[in-house]
């Protein structure tokens, strides 16, 4: 099986061919005819959606359960799935009930049947029991891959997760990821980063962290060069562990088309490096997350939560003074300030998702001293090599008057 990362050309058109007898993709975003005049469902961050698949040599998979799928509502989803049913394809993670969108697909690969299972962090359109969406991850991953075990020859699980543009997963997503290969599950496919991550061989099993952004508009990404290259990458699943061989693609543009092109490894060899050793050494990874999640509590998290950038010293009233306080000026005023439905759509998008709200618990964990500060000269140095727009400005001293 051919493991392949985000799609998500937009209105461009690629007409490159993807080998393997089966490819899993995940498509971010919907299918939807040029002339669409399907509206845009209310959320915070962009809406996506693309008017074309990707073109295989063999049968295209693709993972529906991501935070984008369901940007333009039902008739997205609707729309995707004919355009699968017009080419033969096979989506997994997406359906009309929580119960129809967490169904695997059972599809032959090698002689071999696999189990296909996808799912998401929770975000945007996730999948109720009566309503459309897409498979939020849970607890029911693991009777899932258990089930599949008991019919199929080998499981993959295709999870959207992680935190953007990070070369490295959270810990967390990594005890999570190992968890379902004890479970039973023959590979993890990880993808949302949008930049190319680890690979890992663990126990018999294999976690392909994130391949990266496989085709996405590059004038939208030409400022995050990791952004435009991925990882194709070929598993044997008969074989335990797993045997696997990459090969990378380059994604380029021009005019109303996209090329993807086949790249030698030895180009990608030392951020490959500084990606895989973090996975072996867990005080490193956890520095790591450390520093990212710091970099984007300071960058945006804690001005979307309304933070204050300055607190003076700490009020010596006990919290339970602090509480009625807090209560008293409620029964005056009648009700708290109210926010916006906008204000409340980007807030329950850093709360629903695990990534964001580990990323704000382990910023505000360091910096309160409930969490051990792991950040090394080491780990300043990796996250300023592989993610150097969030390198700390320097403070620039104000001209004399």
């Amino acid at each position: 099986m051919m493991l392949y990362g985000d799609w998500a050309p937009g209105p461009l058109r690629c007409e490159t061919r993807l080998p393997g007898q089966c490819a899993l993709v995940n498509l971010e975003g919907p299918i939807l005819p040029t002339d669409h005049a399907v509206a845009a469902a209310p959320k915070a961050g962009p809406s996506l959606c693309s008017t074309t698949l990707p073109r295989t040599d063999g049968l295209l998979l693709c993972s529906l359960a991501n935070n984008h799928l369901m940007d333009y509502g039902a008739a997205g989803l609707a729309t995707t799935r004919a355009a699968l049913d017009e080419c033969g394809g096979v989506g997994v993670g997406a359906g009309d009930t929580q119960a129809a969108a967490r169904q695997p697909a059972f599809v032959k690969d090698r002689g071999l049947t696999v189990g296909i299972i996808a799912c998401c962090e929770a975000q945007f359109g996730v999948a109720e029991v009566e309503r459309a969406g897409v498979a939020a991850v849970g607890p029911w991953v693991y009777d899932t891959v258990r089930a599949c075990r008991a019919r199929a020859d080998a499981v993959v699980v295709s999870m959207h997760a992680g935190a953007e543009l990070s070369p490295w997963p959270a810990p967390a997503l990594q005890d999570l990821y190992r968890s379902w290969i004890d479970a039973g599950a023959t590979a993890i496919h990880g993808h949302h980063p949008h930049v190319p991550q680890g690979i890992e061989e663990y126990r018999d099993g294999l976690i392909l962290y994130g391949p990266g952004n496989l085709a996405v508009d590059p004038a939208a990404w030409r400022t995050h060069p990791n952004a435009l290259w991925s990882l194709a990458v070929d598993v044997d699943l008969a074989a335990r562990p797993p045997r696997w061989s990459v090969q990378p693609y380059a994604v380029s543009g021009e005019g109303e088309h996209l090329e993807l092109r086949p790249t030698d490894l030895a180009e990608h060899r030392a951020y490959w490096q500084d990606c895989h050793r973090p996975l072996t050494d867990r005080r490193l990874l956890e520095g790591l997350w450390q520093e990212v999640a710091l970099r984007a509590y300071e960058a945006y998290y804690r001005s979307w939560l309304r933070f204050p950038h300055e607190r003076g010293a700490a009020s010596p009233e006990t919290s339970a003074a602090a509480w009625r306080r807090w209560c008293a000026g409620m029964n005056r005023a009648g009700r708290p300030p109210k926010a916006s439905r906008q204000d409340l759509r980007l807030w329950y998008h850093l709360f629903a998702c695990a990534t964001h709200h580990d990323s704000i618990a382990t910023a505000i964990g360091v910096l309160s001293g409930e969490l051990t500060d792991l950040r090394t000269p080491e780990t300043a140095t990796l996250v300023d090599r592989r993610m150097s727009w969030t390198r700390p400005q320097p403070v620039l001293a104000e001209a004399p008057a």
